[in-house]
């Protein structure tokens, strides 16, 4: 039986220059996601408009975000930031059908200023070019240390999306609300490559090891 990878979170030096569906990467603002008491609930999200998209954003296996300010996640306990990812109505800014969801365990983790972090899906998913989607994130428990905030567009409104923000006690992941249409996430959506690459790598792999044994 195959076995099923793990959702991992990566610090990266950079996003890809490669492989991008889609993404939003100018700077400026901030976006919370906090959940330090049981009355202290706040989440972020982005919405990704139908008008963004074309049709080329298939098998996205990997999302970038932008930690503007960390911190340290104590190694021990429940320390989950979940990412809802689904169709959305622009009209009545509602949530609709999931189209993937995913826990990532952060224990341990130092969220640092500035870093860029990849979070890696178990499972590929991809963006149908006549539909506007929705990308939405929290924490999953109360601690004192879940509290990041993430960077965002402060008014480039680079790719005609909208940045998505409820608080709210009683909040749970998918989340409605309006968005804030001339600000973006700093996001980015990373597909795995198609399997044509990675069988052309392989074969590179295999003629060198050949050569070496010769």
């Amino acid at each position: 039986m195959p076995v099923t990878e793990a959702a991992t979170v990566r610090l990266v030096a950079a996003i890809p220059e490669t492989r991008i569906a889609i993404s939003s990467t100018a700077g400026g603002g901030t976006a919370r996601t906090d959940r330090t008491a049981p009355n202290q609930y706040e989440a972020a999200g982005q919405t990704i408009p139908s008008a963004a998209l074309d049709g080329d954003e298939l098998d996205i296996k990997t999302l970038y975000l932008t930690v503007s300010a960390g911190g340290a996640i104590p190694a021990t306990g429940i320390h989950e930031l979940e990412i809802w990812i689904g169709e959305w109505s622009s009209a009545t800014n509602t949530a609709g059908t999931e189209l993937m969801r995913e826990s990532f365990d952060v224990a341990g983790i130092h969220f640092i200023d500035d870093g860029i972090y990849a979070f890696d899906f178990t499972t590929v998913f991809s963006f149908s070019a006549d539909t506007d989607y929705a990308m939405q994130l929290w924490w999953t428990t109360d601690d004192a240390s879940h509290s990041i905030s993430w960077a965002r567009d402060n008014g480039g409104n680079s790719i005609e999306g909208g940045f998505l923000s409820l608080k709210d006690s009683g909040l749970s992941l998918p989340f409605d609300a309006a968005p804030q249409e001339v600000n973006d996430l700093f996001f980015a959506f990373e597909t795995v490559p198609e399997p044509s690459a990675v069988l052309l790598a392989g074969l590179g792999i295999g003629l060198l090891a050949s050569r070496r044994r010769r």
